[in-house]
């Protein structure tokens, strides 16, 4: 399954095609399915053919397509917080994502997923093939995924250390005003 974000950009459109057509290349056998909606919708159906687009997905239908998918590619460089990884995470599909800020501090590399650099669609390639040809690596990686989509983003956990970092900052910041203040006397 691959997850579009509502702007991808060339980069993404480019590495989600390139992916399929190494697969293809390999000889790998496999259904691609894309969920999402924007402007290079068109060009990614002309790149990716025989690839089932069901456009904006939300609440159970969302839930139906990751429960479907085997693996989550997500090549994207523009999400911030990596949402979409840890959806996928949490609905238990072993991850390929970008080296980029979201994804990548959600990902641990070779334990829950692989992580590539954006413009490295070899590794894309690969790794997305590994996890295409090896089932237990794809249920060992799922494990891992739902492991840590449930241990450490859980609101509570989430909004307790957000609630931690504050604490942290405004008790540092009287102690450095106290020790300021004490030595300009």
């Amino acid at each position: 399954m691959i997850r579009r974000p509502p702007r991808s950009t060339p980069l993404y459109s480019s590495a989600a095609s390139d992916v399929y057509k190494r697969q293809q290349a390999r000889g790998m056998r496999f259904k691609s399915v894309v969920v999402g909606e924007g402007p290079a919708r068109a060009e990614l159906e002309r790149r990716l053919p025989n690839t089932a687009f069901l456009g904006n997905l939300k609440g159970v239908d969302l839930s139906v397509a990751y429960a479907n998918a085997d693996i989550f590619l997500f090549p994207s460089t523009t999400e911030t917080f990596g949402s979409t990884t840890l959806e996928a995470m949490a609905s238990g599909l072993p991850v390929v994502v970008s080296n980029s800020s979201g994804s990548n501090s959600i990902v641990k590399h070779d334990q829950n997923g692989f992580i590539a650099d954006p413009k490295d669609v070899e590794a894309f390639a690969t790794y997305t093939g590994r996890l295409i040809s090896d089932a237990p690596l794809r249920r060992r990686m799922a494990r891992e995924g739902m492991r840590i989509a449930e241990e450490d983003f859980q609101y509570p956990k989430i909004f307790g250390d957000l609630a931690g970092f504050y604490t942290d900052l405004i008790v540092g910041d009287r102690i450095s005003g106290e020790l300021h203040d004490d030595w300009r006397g």
